[in-house]
Parts: C-alpha cells; structure tokens; sequence
C-alpha cells in the first residue's frame, strides 16, 4: 500500500481489519473463500426450503404489517409468490426472522419511492422519470457482461457519476437495476455478486461529498433489497483528494453494511492497470472491465446490457401489448428477442452449466435439462411464446425444458 493511500485510509483499512477479526474462524474462512472465488453456492434441500417459506408465511401472518397487509389487498399472488418470498430467504441464508424484517422494509421502502399504487407491482422503466432514465444509462451501475471465476455477475459502480444525482433518484435506479435484472438471475440468488467500487478520478478534480442524512437514506434502502454481495472490491488511486473523499465515504457506508459483506470487502491501490491485476488476482476477469489499463472509460462497452433492454422495450411494446418483464425468457428469433435481457441471462445460465450437461450420459441429459428449467421457474422467469393471435402465452416445463436442451445443442454447433 503506498504511503498516502495509509494515511488517508486508515480509518477504513482498521475498521475492515477490525471487523474481520471478530469474525469466528469458520467465518474468515468462507469470507476469504467468497474473496478469492472458491466459495460454495447457497445449497437448498426441497423439504427444508418448503419447511422454512411455511416458517416465514407464520411469521408474516403473525406481524400483521399495515404495509403488508395493503399489498396483499392489491394482489396476493405478488406478495405470497415463493420466487418473491425465496429472494429474502436465500439473501439472508435462511435466517427466517432476518428475511421477514427485510421484506417489510422492501415494501415500505417500494410504496415510498414509487408510491402506493405500485406496491405489489413489478417497476418497470416507464416509472423512471427522466432524471432517472439518465441515470440508467449513464453508467452508474455497469454489469459485466463476463463473470468472476466462480460463475458469480460482477457490477461496477463508478465513484464520479452518482454524485451529479439526489439521493431519491440513486435509490430508483438502484432498486430498478437489482430487483429487474440482478436478483432474477438464479446464480445472483445462490451466490450473491461481486460488487467492485471503482475509482475513476483524475488529479486535480474535485469531489462532493453526500450529505450524511442522504446516505442514510440511501444505505437504509439498499440494505433492504434482497442482494446479497458475497465479494466486494474498492479499486483507488494514490490521489490524496480522491482518498481523502472515498475514507470519508466508504467507512460510513461499510459501518452501515451487514457484517457479512464488511468481512468479504478488500481495498486495492494503485494505476489502473495495477488495479486490474489486483482483480484479476481475485478471479475477475478484465477483458470486459469499462476502464481501460490507462483510465479512460470505455463507452463502446459501458451499457451494454441497458441499451440492449432498452432496444429490447421498444420492440416489444411494437409487437404486442403484454409486455414480458425483463427476466423472462421468449421463444423466437431476431434481434429484439435474442438479445431481450433474460434471453441474455439464460445463454449465461447455461453456459455455467455446460461442462455438467456433456459430461453426462444423453440419456439422463432430459433430467438435468428439466431441472435447470425448474430452477429457472422458481426463480420468477417465464418462458413465453407468441400467441397465434397476439401477445404471448407461458409454456409449461417440459416445453421450457426442451428449449434448455436445444440451446445446449446449440452451443455444441458452434464450438
């Protein structure tokens, strides 16, 4: 660590240190696991997973939350859908209590920001306004399109953008990118994701520290949604006005973090270029990476994934009036469907899933193909086809399972 990056950052590095000596030793060693990508996905058993949605829904009936209880009125297959009730579980690794206090606070988080009528909605981006709109595509948050060593989505966020915005816009944003695109992915869901702060300044730029009750606000928000960061990096430069600033910052939003994600947090210094191979110590490929080794933002990459939703959107409000949500996966070919964002997500799935699939006798190839479109379903995503008329219909497993095995073909064609 060079000198300066000690000075400035010391209340953070020792709070980090600190935070993970209190840790018990098996839970240094599943954090160190989690950091350097050799950590084990959240394993579920059908029957403890059935046993503990029943624990939560007794304790969900028991608290009678005035929020919850709106909701329900509104649309009780929303709030009562396992896929929904699962995201709270698998983020907070099954403690049920934790779950239910979170999910509470989603809610009223939700009807305060996007307000009460969209309670038990999904939001989608025609409740964005403009400032929000900007914000999307600015390249506050950017998902990688590769992953980490061990299957899990890396998302970037750049220090210098989110400062132009307020607080109220951060938190749409924010809620949009995680609830709509993150957390539908089954491995965000079982292994959490990479969280990578990335520290874009130039010497001789200045910084404007959020006021306190913003990050407050902020914080409080984020902790209520349903992610779960299994690693997170903070890459900065040896720049004594961009540590001073990010000191400030990162120790009061890694005081208000859960514990879990204080001890899965590393602090790297250096050039960019020294910053990348910090990364890719770590198992985070930087092909990929919207900074370039001399620290110029790559907007030819930086996006992608929006401008293809975005594409995606305006395709399908052409074609038909019931819109798919953004996890779902459609049938069909052409641009505006292949590169729809769960279509994107599903090529991934599966691609972490292929060595399994040819290693296996082709007779019981059915069998896995069945259960990665069961995984998928539980997960909230849909597999649709177009309706003879107009619109689209829901196919059922087998026919979901069949598409699973034809891209698997497919995959096979074309290596």
């Amino acid at each position: 660590m060079p000198n300066i990056a000690f000075q400035e950052m010391k209340q953070t590095e020792d709070f980090l240190a600190a935070e993970f000596n209190k840790a018990t030793a098996k839970e240094r060693a599943e954090a160190l696991d989690d950091i350097h990508c050799v950590g084990r996905a959240l394993e579920e058993v059908p029957e403890t997973k059935a046993r503990l949605l029943k624990e939560l829904d007794r304790l969900v009936q028991d608290e009678r939350n005035p929020i919850y209880e709106i909701a329900l009125k509104q649309n009780r297959a929303y709030v009562e859908d396992p896929s929904f009730r699962l995201r709270f579980l698998r983020c907070n690794m099954y403690d049920v209590h934790r779950s239910v206090r979170q999910m509470m606070a989603f809610l009223q988080h939700k009807a305060t920001y996007f307000g009460d009528a969209k309670l038990a909605l999904d939001i989608v981006l025609d409740d964005l306004n403009d400032d929000a709109m900007e914000l999307l595509s600015s390249g506050l948050f950017h998902i990688q399109e590769e992953r980490d060593r061990n299957g899990r989505v890396v998302l970037y966020l750049m220090n210098q953008i989110f400062r132009k915005y307020s607080v109220e816009t951060m938190i749409k944003v924010a809620y949009y990118i995680f609830n709509n695109v993150l957390i539908p992915i089954p491995e965000v869901q079982s292994k959490g994701i990479v969280g990578i702060y990335y520290d874009v300044t130039n010497a001789g730029e200045n910084h404007e520290m959020p006021g306190l009750a913003a990050l407050v606000t902020l914080m409080d928000v984020v902790a209520s949604i349903p992610l779960r960061h299994s690693a997170v990096h903070i890459c900065l430069k040896p720049i004594r006005s961009s540590l001073v600033f990010s000191n400030t910052l990162l120790f009061y939003t890694l005081s208000q973090s859960p514990a879990r994600t204080r001890v899965r947090t590393r602090i790297h210094y250096g050039t960019d270029m020294e910053l990348q191979i910090a990364l890719r110590s770590h198992g985070v490929p930087t092909q990929r990476c919207p900074i370039d080794v001399d620290g110029n933002i790559r907007w030819d990459i930086l996006n992608t994934w929006f401008e293809q939703q975005e594409y995606v959107k305006k395709f399908l409000v052409q074609q038909t009036p019931n819109q798919p949500r953004p996890q779902d996966i459609l049938f069909g070919k052409g641009f505006g469907i292949q590169h729809h964002i769960g279509n994107f997500w599903f090529r991934n799935f599966l691609m972490a899933h292929r060595e399994e699939f040819e290693s296996t006798p082709k007779s019981l190839r059915k069998e896995i193909s069945t259960r990665l479109a069961l995984t998928l379903f539980e997960n909230g995503a849909r597999f649709l086809k177009r309706a003879e008329v107009n619109g689209w219909i829901e196919v059922e497993l087998e026919e979901a399972a069949k598409k699973v095995g034809q891209l698997f073909r497919t995959f096979r064609k074309n290596t």
